[in-house]
């Protein structure tokens, strides 16, 4: 293994310099005078005094901080060019930046003062006094809503609450399709008064209803649904009547080869999630390519809002190929587990979010908490994820893996709690990190001596990640670690 140095560019070195004077030795016996020396006229230095006619010593000039003086006759700046106020020594007026001029959690900027960094906008509900970070610990909210670090506490409910009746607050449009699984009254059209039982035939009856370019809304009424189903060539809105009282199960008690999904999106169809839980003995929501009419494969779409996420196996959400595309807002992916030891070869993995094979997504106001293994896995080439305000904690393996040219952007993120490594960029991937906080790695147990290893950030294989305005804070191990040809760190702010 090839190890190379990481050189952070930008770090200051501050050099002070001061003139002292002290009385000229005592001239010995064979020793040359100023006047005797050659090529050095005595008078510019030694003038004749006026009185006595003896030499008298010219006092050099007076240099105020920030300048020191150069022996002939001129003062020269030294130190930064620019010093913000605070940090100038009001005893020797030089620039003197210590830590404690700043508030924790604030870092020094020698021209502009002190800059609050990591994730800056922050509810006060959320942020650690005593460190002087936001840090958006799930912990820190009570059951039923997660940690959004500028708003707080957020609710996984709809802002007007779960509503009355059989439909709550839902208000009602033309072509919805709605269904109770409670529903006995038999003569199920679709309708409010007569709802279907289960979630495939609303699907059904949606296609029957719209065009598939106009797509339908399923209205979901309060209860458990033993639903596995499909969405295939059509764009379906699916919204519970809130999601502390729709739960989508499945009837499945072990995932097994084919079926091994709670929700299928097949191109170039697309699922619309509001309102609900997911929580199953199979994977959540799977979408993918698909064919077109004409044959020619197109990817499928997805987008969350108010959904959670719970317990499923091996993935919660899974978004795979070219033009597939998922858009995940206010979500909670809570405690994906491993899959099971007989299935994809005994690879018991267990992601939250998987991104792959060149598909492209964008996660938001959303908390990824508890995974088994990794809880955003991105791979492949021309993969791409934003990752914005939102929450990574208490990831079993590692917060996110990047790998085989996928590039990953995280923007006002904090990764809590995960063990042995926060954030892996390998095999010439790339990511931006920008306002984000990674802290409190947890040591990983590597072998049967009881050996730990400990890491904010792997970058590796030719990979690539730039690092501004962030915080890495309380880690066990390396903070940023960068190694094999082509690998290369960017670090700002």
């Amino acid at each position: 293994m090839q190890h190379n140095l990481v050189v952070l560019t930008g770090v200051l070195f501050a050099l002070s310099a001061c003139a002292e004077s002290s009385p000229a030795p005592e001239q010995g016996a064979g020793e040359e005078t100023a006047s005797e020396a050659p090529g050095r006229d005595a008078s510019e230095r030694y003038p004749p005094d006026s009185e006595g006619g003896e030499e008298a010593l010219i006092d050099e000039p007076a240099c105020g901080p920030p300048h020191v003086y150069t022996g002939s006759g001129e003062c020269l700046p030294v130190g930064p060019s620019k010093c913000a106020e605070i940090f100038i020594d009001p005893d020797t007026g030089w620039c003197d930046p210590r830590p404690e001029d700043c508030a924790p959690g604030e870092l020094i900027s020698i021209a502009e003062g002190c800059k609050a960094v990591g994730v800056v906008e922050c509810h006060p509900d959320l942020f650690d006094a005593e460190a002087g970070l936001c840090d958006p610990h799930p912990s820190r909210c009570p059951e039923g809503t997660i940690p959004i670090a500028s708003e707080g506490c957020v609710n996984m409910d709809p802002p007007q609450g779960c509503g009355e009746g059989t439909w709550g607050a839902i208000e009602a449009l033309d072509k919805d399709v709605h269904v109770d699984p409670s529903y006995a009254g038999g003569a199920s059209d679709g309708s409010r008064d007569h709802p279907f039982v289960t979630i495939a035939e609303a699907v059904e009856a949606v296609e029957g209803k719209t065009a598939a370019s106009d797509g339908g809304r399923v209205i979901l009424a309060a209860g458990d649904y033993p639903d596995e189903f499909e969405v295939v060539g059509k764009n379906v809105e699916m919204v519970g009547r809130c999601a502390s009282m729709v739960r989508l199960m499945g009837t499945a008690e072990k995932m097994v080869w084919p079926r091994w999904t709670l929700i299928t999106v097949t191109g170039p169809g697309s699922l619309s999630l509001k309102d609900v839980t997911l929580e199953s003995n199979l994977l959540g929501v799977w979408a993918r390519l698909g064919q077109n009419a004409a044959g020619v494969y197109q990817g499928a779409g997805l987008a969350t809002e108010r959904v959670v996420f719970r317990g499923n196996v091996g993935s919660a959400v899974l978004i795979e190929g070219i033009g597939s595309t998922a858009v995940i807002k206010h979500s909670h992916v809570d405690g994906t587990r491993k899959l099971p030891p007989d299935f994809n070869n005994g690879l018991e993995t267990g992601f939250g979010i998987q991104v792959r094979y060149g598909a492209e997504a964008l996660i938001e106001r959303s908390l990824i908490d508890a995974t088994h293994s990794v809880s955003l896995f991105v791979e492949d080439p021309m993969t791409e994820v934003t990752f914005r305000n939102s929450v990574i904690s208490q990831s079993g393996v590692k917060g996110s893996q990047i790998k085989e040219e996928a590039h990953v952007t995280f923007e006002g993120v904090s990764i809590l709690d995960p063990g042995l490594i926060a954030l892996q960029i390998a095999e010439g991937s790339t990511a931006t990190m920008v306002d984000s906080l990674i802290r409190r790695v947890i040591p990983f147990v590597m072998d049967a001596q009881g050996g730990t290893a400990a890491l904010g950030v792997q970058v590796e294989d030719a990979s690539q990640f730039t690092l501004k305005r962030s915080v890495l804070a309380d880690l066990e191990g390396f903070a940023i670690e960068v190694f094999n040809e082509g690998s290369h760190l960017d670090a700002a702010d």
